[in-house]
């Protein structure tokens, strides 16, 4: 059956489902409304396609997308781009086709959204794939994508900053310190902390990838094995990726006091129910750093820090793919962050 009429709530939702498109949905207040809704749709569907109309909405356009696309995506990032959409279809997703005008989406990404340039940007990039996915057969919702006409915001460019080595050893020490004034048991964030830096500094790991570390994947060779943020395109499953530690490292992680049948290498709180809620150390870092003195720079500092040391120390396009876990040599180069000295030995290499 192509037509579906569903009661929630207090209003009928009416469902089409015709082969080669996904399927739509509205809810209306009255039965016979959205009888007649889905009727037109699914003509115009066997017509030819669903021709841009006061009717295509973008709330439409983003349920669209999510059907179809984000089972594609991983689960992390699935969740976000969910969020960043919902949020998208809350503000603007009544407005059909019609009314997306490039003046309406800036106005919607400067004045609605609370945030700063390079976060306003990311909806940019939201909103600019959903319009190029709608716009495509067999969906036709939309004639052509205005988001190349929405300008764009600046970028901060402390996103892209690199720890010294002076302030690792003195965010490392700092760490050491509220550690032990934590004391031996509770507070897991700030006995954490000192172990969890070193490891993103020794490795370059995304702050997930450490938190869902668990002690079963670390091996007797100072190996681990990090929960990488892609799935595998063969089973489906979260892809395991190896990286290499100190055994310096390796013996405080396993001498580190987890208590009893506490499985992972960073142990937080405990949810109600019993199960484990992953650390989150943010604050505990926040509160590290302006002890340290420093204004800027988070987790994922680390990882551009660890990669731009190993480019700078001579690493080979290869092995910074096989340190960093990016799967193409373009994602890698966005990480390094060439120092002086490598630009003046690039410069009398260019003299020789």
């Amino acid at each position: 059956m192509a037509i579906s009429l569903t009661k929630r709530g207090a209003k009928w939702e009416a469902g089409v489902r015709v082969p080669g498109y996904p399927r739509a949905s509205k809810r209306f207040h009255l039965k016979a409304d959205a009888k007649k809704w889905a009727q037109e749709l699914e003509d115009r569907y066997k017509a030819g396609g669903a021709a841009e109309s006061k009717e295509t909405t973008l709330s439409m356009m983003i349920q669209r997308y999510i059907d179809n696309e984000l089972p594609r995506r991983s689960e992390t990032t699935a969740r976000t781009y969910r969020n960043m959409l919902n949020r998208i279809s809350d503000a603007m997703g009544k407005l059909n086709a019609a009314q997306l005008t490039p003046e309406r989406i800036h106005s919607f990404l400067d004045r609605e959204l609370d945030c700063a340039g390079p976060t306003r940007n990311r909806y940019h990039a939201m909103l600019g794939s959903v319009f190029t996915y709608v716009s495509k057969a067999p969906h036709r919702m939309i004639n052509a994508n205005p988001m190349p006409q929405v300008p764009k915001y600046l970028e901060n460019e402390a996103r892209d900053r690199v720890w010294t080595e002076e302030e690792i050893t003195l965010l490392i020490d700092t760490a050491y310190e509220m550690a032990d004034e934590a004391g031996v048991a509770g507070n897991e964030g700030r006995r954490c902390l000192p172990l969890f830096l070193r490891l993103l500094n020794e490795t370059g790991c995304r702050r997930l990838e450490g938190l869902t570390l668990t002690m079963d994947r670390i091996y007797d060779n100072a190996t681990i094995k990090v929960m990488a943020k892609n799935k595998d395109r063969r089973t489906g499953k979260p892809e395991l990726r190896t990286c290499l530690i100190s055994e310096e490292l390796l013996n405080d992680l396993r001498a580190f006091d987890r208590g009893p049948n506490n499985p992972w290498a960073f142990p937080g709180r405990r949810n109600a129910d019993g199960t484990h809620a992953h650390a989150t150390l943010d604050n505990v870092f926040k509160e590290c750093r302006a002890r340290a003195g420093l204004k800027d720079g988070g987790f994922h500092t680390f990882r551009h820090t660890a990669i731009t040391r190993v480019g700078n120390n001579g690493g080979t396009l290869a092995q910074l793919q096989a340190f960093s876990g990016h799967k193409t040599p373009q994602m890698v180069m966005r990480y390094l962050h060439t120092d002086e000295d490598t630009l003046r030995g690039a410069s009398a290499l260019n003299r020789a």
